[in-house]
C-alpha cells in the first residue's frame, strides 16, 4: 500500500511544478513538495531496481504460463500449480536457484 501511495504521488509531483519567469516556486511548500516527489521517485527507481533480477529469474523458470492448469488448494493449505499434461517439458532452469 505504500508503494502505491508513493506511485501516486510520483506521477503528481511528475507533472511541470508551476514558477515564475525567474525559475522561483510561486507556492508556498512547493520546495518540500518538489523534494518529497524527488525522495519517491528514488525510492520507486530502488524498487523496480530490486524487482527486475527477480521477475527476470522467475520468467526463465517458469516458461510459458499456458502450460500450467489453474492453481489447486489441498485441504492442509498447500497450494499446487500442476503442469498440463500435454505441455511441452519445461526448459532447462540454466543453472537459476531462487
Amino acid at each position: 500500500m505504500r508503494f502505491l501511495r508513493a506511485a501516486a504521488f510520483a506521477l503528481l509531483v511528475a507533472t511541470p511544478a508551476a514558477a515564475d519567469e525567474a525559475g522561483e516556486p510561486i507556492l508556498p511548500g512547493e520546495e518540500e513538495l518538489r523534494a518529497l516527489g524527488e525522495e519517491a521517485e528514488a525510492m520507486l527507481r530502488r524498487f523496480a531496481e530490486t524487482l527486475d533480477p527477480m521477475a527476470k529469474r522467475l520468467r526463465a523458470l517458469i516458461d510459458d504460463l499456458d502450460a500450467y492448469e489453474a492453481p489447486e488448494r489441498l485441504p492442509n493449505g498447500d497450494i499446487i500449480i500442476r503442469r498440463k499434461p500435454e505441455a511441452p517439458d519445461p526448459p532447462p532452469d540454466g543453472g537459476i536457484s531462487l
